[in-house]
């Protein structure tokens, strides 16, 4: 009765890891009879990201339009294939957005317009306590963070015009991540700040792995984020690792899906071991989770 009282919520709790905390929605756009269009998502909220695909081989160029930016559509290793990213910046503002996919065929040009609801999300808050020079850094380092922050601008401004990733990604460790995505923070009950990742706790020195294949644009010891890692997926589409202990690559180097990148470790502002995970699509900033779930297995 014993090793029943163990096991059963043991299994409770791996039956919840292995399924998505969202299921994923999958709404049709119909163009024309011979035109669809499907579009893939978790939930239309801040934080999240859309897949749109259509397998028209009629179908000579397409975008799609929305936040007042421009979403190209791309071909799929087989060439069967286009599809489009779009990413829910954490800071969107609930409300209706119009999304337009603009599209030219062989023999016609045409529109799909439809408006989507961004509905509002709750973030949990969390009081934190760090080194206080991570709060109000002194003087002599200000202009380290500055060229910081305009290196990582250029970084995650940089398009690729390749599609580099290859079908669904992967969880950098084995350990389940927090959800903390979003979390409202203050440090040192003085400053406030947005969780832009998510946390996953593991032993100092535990293997870290590339969520998918990708060119490192970034490897370097970063002043807030420690010893960081940044990928290049393709079309505008970034994972990053933060904390590390060690850093295993090198900047221009291209890594497979599952190749160790790093280590777990503490460095930058942190309260103890764990890795920072994140993700950019095109400027927005995106919970991992979010790309994890989508099923990207179709595009090739």
């Amino acid at each position: 009765m014993n090793r029943l009282k163990f096991i059963i919520p043991n299994l409770l709790l791996i039956l919840f890891l292995s399924f998505p905390l969202f299921p994923i929605e999958k709404e049709v756009w119909k163009g024309n009879e011979n035109l669809i269009f499907e579009i893939f998502y978790r939930e239309l909220c801040p934080g999240e990201a859309l897949l749109i695909t259509t397998k028209n081989s009629n179908i000579s160029s397409a975008e799609a339009w929305i936040f007042q930016k421009k979403f190209p559509f791309y071909k799929g290793k087989n060439n069967n294939t286009l599809f489009a990213l779009i990413g829910i910046d954490l800071f969107t503002k609930p409300g209706l957005y119009c999304l337009t996919l603009k599209v030219k065929t062989n023999s016609e040009t045409f529109e799909i317009k439809k408006f989507i609801k961004i509905k509002e999300k709750y973030f949990p808050l969390k009081k934190i306590h760090v080194e206080e020079k991570y709060v109000i850094p002194p003087p002599e380092v200000l202009n380290r963070i500055k060229r910081e922050r305009e290196i990582l601008d250029k970084v995650f401004k940089t398009l690729t015009p390749q599609y580099l990733f290859e079908k669904e990604f992967i969880c950098p460790l084995p350990a389940e991540g927090k959800r903390n995505f979003g979390e409202r923070r203050i440090f040192n009950l003085k400053k406030e700040s947005r969780h832009t990742g998510v946390d996953i706790p593991a032993p100092l020195g535990e293997n870290v792995k590339a969520s998918n294949k990708g060119k490192i644009v970034l490897a370097r010891d970063l002043y807030y984020a420690g010893k960081t890692v940044i990928i290049d997926h393709g079309f505008g589409l970034f994972s990053v690792y933060c904390h590390l202990s060690q850093i295993n690559v090198r900047e221009g180097e291209l890594v497979s899906k599952g190749y160790v990148i790093g280590k777990v470790g503490a460095t930058g502002r942190v309260t103890g071991p764990h890795l920072h995970w994140g993700f950019k699509l095109n400027g927005a900033r995106i919970d991992p989770y979010s790309i994890l779930e989508l099923p990207l297995k179709t595009l090739d």
